[in-house]
């Protein structure tokens, strides 16, 4: 399923994502600012796969 997580790098943001991608699905993170994002995040073989930005 491909999933749009909005304010991925937030509290709940950066605990649903990893448990998203262990279970396989394509997430589209988006977050206010690229700086506090981890450079890469990777779960069992499946990465994010894309980071969306705005301000």
């Amino acid at each position: 399923m491909h999933i749009l997580l909005t304010g991925a790098n937030g509290y709940i943001g950066q605990r649903l994502l990893p448990v998203l991608l262990e279970q396989g699905h394509t997430v589209f993170a988006c977050v206010r600012n690229k700086s506090g994002w981890p450079p890469t995040i990777t779960t069992n073989g499946s990465t994010c796969s894309r980071l969306i930005s705005w301000r």
